[in-house]
């Protein structure tokens, strides 16, 4: 999707290029320019995450059936070490370009479409929880665990339609909306160490880390200024929402045998986030 939006803004400066020179004769436009037209421009402002919480959930797997009540307890235990509920908050600076395409029509109304990459800062946020977790068969014996959870969002951007109203022939008030990515980051760490130890239980560990493009839709809407010939300023609100992080890793309770160790308990741990975001932004277009 980055290739497609660099696509844009190479036909957009290509043709802002060709119309607004020709030759050695210098700018073409004198005049106050429409709003029908390629444009480019810059955008800054601030952006925070609208959804904080990572949800970690654990639910009983395997226990070893020759160990039965030992390795029920253990599986327990682990399933209760792996639930825990966090809260992240991200916010910032956001600040990118945007290449676009406007067409007004006989009457009061624009139709475009815009295509806009954001680079975000103070954009992830790091959690943590320590627990200690008895087992309830054996109260003597408990966990202690520490998980970490870290959430971060790399980018954004959209490919949006614009509808908009001209409130005069130099103000365009607009809603738009359409396709949006970004790049979502989701850590985790969990360990856990039996209070028994060695020889009976080998300490658990269990990273995972996941980073790819997350898919989504974006809404929002703004007001857009003409002030001089090919020159508009523009102030907009705009929400993403790229998806959601669902995993799940699995902790394992081994023995401390270095040959084929035991497997006495395990749980599953699931994790959900979701990525959503709101941002305003100022903006600067140059219009072709």
């Amino acid at each position: 999707m980055k290739k497609v939006v660099l696509s844009l803004i190479t036909i957009a400066s290509a043709s802002c290029s060709s119309i607004s020179y020709s030759g050695s004769m210098g700018p073409i436009h004198a005049e106050p320019h429409g709003w029908t037209g390629f444009y480019i421009g810059a955008n800054a402002g601030y952006w925070w995450s609208t959804n904080k919480a990572v949800n970690t959930v654990g639910s009983p797997g395997y226990a070893d059936p020759l160990f039965s009540l030992g390795a029920e307890n253990i599986a327990n235990a682990l399933a209760v070490v792996g639930t825990n509920n966090f809260s992240l908050n991200t916010d910032g600076f956001i600040g990118g370009g945007q290449v676009g395409y406007n067409y007004q029509l006989q009457n009061q109304f624009v139709v475009g479409l815009e295509a806009d990459i954001d680079g975000l800062t103070q954009s992830n946020a790091t959690a943590q929880a320590a627990r200690m977790v008895p087992l309830v068969d054996f109260p003597a014996e408990y966990y202690n665990a520490t998980i970490s959870v870290t959430k971060k969002l790399d980018y954004l951007g959209t490919v949006r339609g614009r509808l908009g109203y001209l409130w005069s022939p130099s103000v365009l008030f607009y809603g738009t909306g359409g396709f949006a990515y970004g790049g979502v980051v989701l850590n985790e760490a969990f360990t856990a160490n039996e209070s028994l130890g060695f020889p009976s239980y080998a300490p658990i560990t269990m990273q995972n880390n996941i980073k790819k493009t997350g898919t989504g839709w974006t809404a929002g809407g703004g007001l857009e200024w003409i002030f001089r010939a090919n020159w508009s300023a523009k102030i907009e609100g705009i929400y993403y929402d790229i998806g959601t992080i669902n995993n799940n890793v699995v902790l394992s309770q081994r023995s401390f045998l270095p040959i084929q160790p035991i497997v006495f308990g395990a749980a599953q741990i699931n994790t959900t986030t979701k990525f959503t975001a709101a941002a305003v932004r100022v903006g600067l277009n140059y219009h072709c």
